[in-house]
């Protein structure tokens, strides 16, 4: 009984327990019992009712035994109760009156025995039977008729239990999940009222039982789950992800997105069956494996189950956590190529199988208690689950990428599209860097893969690596035509010097007016870390010996930094390699290998890679694939002979063009560059070659 009026606090709506459970009785209370008719019954009462007719008619027909006799042998007849005094009756009726008394009675008992007769109603069927004699008979004629019929009127229709139960199961879960609704200050209970089942349940959802503090319990249980997986995430991260954990905006979006499932968690509700299913936790699993790896996706996972788990009812807890981790590791395990849509389909349909599996598993632990309509609905909501959670996967990963800038598989399947209006200017206003950076992109991603780096990432990065040479194209000699020198109007090594190295700070610039993810921008400024352009800073020190003036290394240094991961290292040897074997024109495989040698080894002396994370072995895998993939690209051709000049009748119409295709020189005989001034990555011919000098690469590096 409470002692004092008891208010709501706030205004709130749940889901009440005590009202669903009040409504599933009271659905089950008015489903009617199923019972079912039992035909051998009808049918064996009829012939018994015939028999005894027709033993009575025999009986009626012994004229020489007594009347007594006659009715001891009637009482003879074991399924009916009849008094001496009607059988006396039966004897002394004519045969003709008998013969329809007789017909009467079977028909009354097989018209009776058509309906459905059951233990409950059989008192008041026999009762009615009086009522059914036809009118022609008077009434001591309908009493023999009744007496004996109602004996033979026995029960032909039988409760089925099982059936019913099922039935009443199937309508109870069917009935929907009830919610109880105060409004803040109204009265949840009276003083001097005997507090209900109801009431309870609406104290304890407001916290206000007494001598308990469940509020507060919930709220240590949580804090105690969040600060366990939070510290197990950590030191994850700070183990194995030490990319993700010096990225604030990156952790800061893993725990926001972490917020937010867990939050939502509630919207699908645990009363149901097939609500778990609905909740689309294998979403952050995927958007994690996009976003950062498929490792730690899976330990998220498992945290987030727990925490899902921790915050429901325990006897709802294993069914909300079971899905999440299960569907989860299905689907980021399915998850092979973030880079394609078609692998986030087959993601969900592993998600959809691995959560159809757990709910048959459930169901088949609790066999019955679900109609099979209501189990074929929900194994569709369960078998549908993954599509949707891929679903909210790939929105979710296009606003991320949109509103964060992040570089993910969506993101980099636009960049690479050839239509992006940056690679679009690359290819009109600098063919020449455009198809370097097809060689640097092909040099890189075969070398990626090799190690087991972010091939794709590489790929796309090395597109946009070179875009600042927009700015000034002809100014690097791959965009520039034979004998074209704009270096040589300059004559000012400084100056460029400055040109060549402000490509990177004009790159990084063109990347944030086109807004290209931060993880591109690192290719674009780390692409040449903090080497130097020696080639003008030796011009400049030659000057400076006849002028007296001072040259400093720092004007001619790469403001870097230097790489910080495998990717842009390799995006820097790839960058490098492919310049200077375009300036050498090497051509035997012996000759590649040195030039891609010298390369390792002046960035390896140089320090370029210490804070790269390549190992010796990466080191030696991304050797070989540069080996074989420049060996390909730039192997000598063979040198097709002119033929001589064709003789005038030749010379017809028709026949000019081809005559004119046959003599132009081939490629190998074209005029060498000029032998001045070359500009940054000016083509050479190769070093045993002492009458045309090497020139030097795109950072001003002399390869010899």
């Amino acid at each position: 009984m409470a002692d004092r009026d008891i208010l709501a606090p706030e205004s709130r709506i749940y889901d009440s327990a005590v009202l669903t459970e009040r409504t599933r009785q009271e659905t089950i209370s008015q489903a009617e019992a199923i019972y079912d008719p039992n035909p051998d019954i009808t049918r064996g009462q009829i012939r018994l009712a015939a028999s005894i007719r027709d033993y009575i008619t025999h009986v009626r027909g012994d004229k020489y035994a007594p009347d007594p006799v006659l009715v001891n042998d009637l009482r003879a007849i074991a399924s009916l109760n009849v008094s001496m005094e009607v059988w006396q009756a039966i004897l002394d009726l004519p045969d003709n009156r008998w013969d329809l008394i007789g017909n009467e009675m079977t028909a009354l008992v097989e018209r009776t025995m058509q309906g459905n007769i059951r233990d409950g109603n059989l008192r008041a069927v026999r009762n009615s039977l009086e009522n059914s004699v036809a009118s022609r008979f008077n009434n001591s004629e309908a009493e023999i008729v009744v007496a004996i019929a109602e004996d033979l009127i026995q029960p032909n229709t039988f409760y089925n239990e099982d059936t019913t139960r099922a039935m009443q199961a199937e309508r109870a879960a069917q009935v929907p999940i009830q919610q109880a609704s105060f409004e803040e200050g109204e009265l949840i209970v009276r003083a001097g009222e005997i507090v209900t089942e109801e009431n309870m349940e609406a104290l304890e959802e407001f916290g206000l039982l007494d001598g308990t503090n469940t509020r507060l319990q919930s709220l240590l249980s949580a804090l105690l789950a969040m600060s366990l997986t939070t510290l197990i995430l950590w030191l994850y991260i700070d183990r194995f992800e030490p990319k993700t954990r010096h990225n604030q905006r990156l952790l800061a979006l893993i725990a926001s997105l972490f917020l937010i499932f867990l939050a939502t968690v509630n919207l699908f509700g645990v009363e149901g069956v097939n609500q778990p299913y609905l909740y689309p936790a294998a979403a952050l699993a995927l958007l994690l494996t996009s976003l950062v790896g498929i490792e730690l996706a899976i330990i998220s996972a498992s945290m987030l189950a727990i925490l899902v788990g921790v915050s429901q009812p325990p006897d709802q807890a294993l069914h909300m956590a079971a899905p999440v981790v299960v569907g989860s590791v299905a689907g980021v395990l399915t998850l092979r190529q973030i880079d394609r849509l078609n692998s986030y389909f087959l993601a969900g349909l592993s998600i959809s199988g691995a959560n159809l599996t757990v709910f048959l598993a459930f169901e088949l632990s609790q066999a019955g208690t679900v109609s099979a309509t209501t189990l074929l609905a929900q194994s569709i909501v369960a078998a549908t689950s993954g599509l949707f959670a891929a679903g909210i996967a790939l929105v979710a990963l296009y606003v991320i990428t949109n509103l964060l800038n992040l570089t993910t598989s969506l993101k980099l399947i636009e960049l690479m599209d050839s239509k992006h209006p940056l690679l679009q200017r690359l290819l009109r206003e600098a063919p020449g860097t455009y198809q370097h950076s097809l060689q640097v992109g092909n040099l890189s991603e075969l070398a990626a893969e090799a190690i087991g780096a972010n091939a794709g990432l590489v790929r796309v990065a090395a597109m946009y690596h070179d875009i600042g040479k927009i700015l000034n194209p002809f100014y690097f000699v791959e965009n520039t035509t034979e004998g074209m020198n704009p270096h040589d109007d300059l004559n000012d090594p400084l100056q460029s010097a400055r040109v060549i190295i402000g490509h990177v700070t004009e790159g990084d610039r063109l990347a944030r007016r086109y807004n290209l993810p931060h993880r591109i921008r690192e290719f674009i400024l780390e692409h040449h870390g903090t080497t130097q352009a020696l080639y003008f800073y030796n011009q400049a020190t030659e000057r400076a010996e006849h002028t007296g003036s001072i040259v400093k290394i720092e004007d001619f240094t790469y403001p870097g930094p230097t790489p910080r991961s495998r990717e842009t290292a390799i995006m820097m040897l790839a960058d490098g390699c492919e310049s200077a074997t375009r300036s050498r024109r090497p051509s035997t495989k012996a000759e590649i290998e040195e030039v891609v040698n010298t390369i390792f080894e002046m960035r390896l002396n140089d320090g370029q890679l210490d804070n790269s994370n390549l190992t010796l072995n990466d080191l030696k895998a991304i050797r070989s694939i540069f080996v074989e993939t420049l060996q390909a690209m730039y192997h000598p051709r063979i040198a097709y002979q002119v033929p001589a000049r064709p003789m005038a009748p030749q010379l017809k119409s028709g026949t000019m063009k081809a005559v004119r295709a046959e003599a132009a020189p081939a490629p190998e005989e074209l005029p060498s560059p000029s032998s001045g001034t070359a500009p940054p990555e000016a083509s050479a011919p190769p070093a045993d070659l002492p009458d045309r000098p090497a020139a030097p690469s795109e950072d001003g590096e002399t390869h010899a």
